[in-house]
């Protein structure tokens, strides 16, 4: 979900892992040359084209790697099954919230921009939860540890 920590802990659970880090967004933005709001203004379906090529290129690569995906990213294009063939995924689902706090400042969200941000991320959940569910690892804090998914991520491994 937008303002669940995703680039936030992703960075830091890479640190501790010593792993690549990406963020999808960016790669959107440096295959397109183009920020995420002016490919949502293209379209919504052009965005998720590029947002799926970017996944698979970044996950094509050899080396072992944390990648931050937009919310969306798991609900298009077969990208769910996708990411759970070929890596552990993991749901961070704080408090709505907490969700809502990070997120009603910002101006970068073109999902959430000139809505009821309250009311649409409550609508976003409900679409996306299914996709959500068949993560890995749900984790309902607002700000987990990378301890604690190193260990869940061994207890699957093993």
């Amino acid at each position: 979900m937008p303002g669940a920590g995703k680039s936030t802990f992703g960075r830091q659970l890479a640190d501790v892992l010593k792993y690549d880090f990406a963020d999808l967004d960016d790669v959107i933005e440096a295959r397109t040359g183009k920020r995420i709001p002016e490919l949502f203004k293209v379209s919504e379906e052009y965005f998720r084209e590029e947002e799926t090529a970017a996944l698979q290129e970044v996950m094509a690569g050899e080396k072992p790697l944390i990648i931050a995906s937009g919310g969306g990213t798991p609900c298009f294009n077969d990208n769910m099954n996708v990411i759970r063939k070929h890596a552990i995924s993991v749901f961070l689902d704080p408090p709505m919230t907490i969700l809502i706090h990070r997120t009603e400042q910002e101006s970068h969200r073109p999902l959430l921009q000139g809505k009821d941000v309250t009311q649409r991320l409550a609508e976003l959940y409900a679409e996306r939860e299914s996709y959500y569910q068949q993560a890995h690892i749900r984790l309902k804090e607002a700000t987990p540890s990378a301890q604690k998914v190193i260990d869940l991520i061994d207890s699957i491994r093993n």
